[in-house]
């Protein structure tokens, strides 16, 4: 049975409600026991490891999102990290949102994009996260670097 959080939780009331102890999540989630402990007292961690800690909960029947989660996270996850981790080629990526894999490689390395690109790629992501039963990432938490949107003329006239 899934349960759904309302507003921001601390790991520690997840922690509870599953009744595990740190060494369970972390054991669950792939990371230390001291790692636990450190989100829990509110040290920052790296946006990959609170993902691992949000998907061993999403795997117990917690419905949360980073969003959801009183964690402090120091950085967002790169297109390629949240492709890997989905366990999807670059390939069925580039399909999905009608893009080459060579622009989806550029994508990953940092090259700017609209944000209606943004947007059709992080759809294409989620749809195969669907696929495989995992639950869908905002575009919020993607280090995607987009363009600000500007008119036809701003754009003529900045030479783009």
């Amino acid at each position: 049975m899934a349960v759904t959080l309302e507003g921001s939780v601390s790991l520690g009331v997840i922690r509870a409600y599953l009744n595990w102890t740190q060494e369970e999540l972390a054991d669950r989630a792939g990371l230390s026991r001291h790692t636990i402990a450190e989100v829990e007292q509110g040290k920052q961690i790296r946006l990959a490891t609170a993902l691992l800690i949000v998907q061993a909960c999403q795997q117990a029947g917690v419905n949360v999102s980073l969003a959801d989660l009183d964690i402090q996270v120091i950085e967002k996850a790169g297109l390629r990290y949240l492709r890997i981790t989905s366990q999807v080629t670059p390939q069925q990526v580039a399909d999905q949102a009608g893009i080459s894999r060579s622009r989806l490689y550029k994508i990953e390395d940092g090259q700017f994009i609209s944000l209606a690109l943004a947007e059709q790629v992080m759809a294409a992501l989620n749809s195969l996260r669907a696929e495989k039963g995992l639950k869908p990432v905002q575009l919020r938490d993607l280090e995607v670097r987009t363009l600000p949107s500007l008119s036809r003329k701003e754009a003529l006239w900045s030479g783009s």
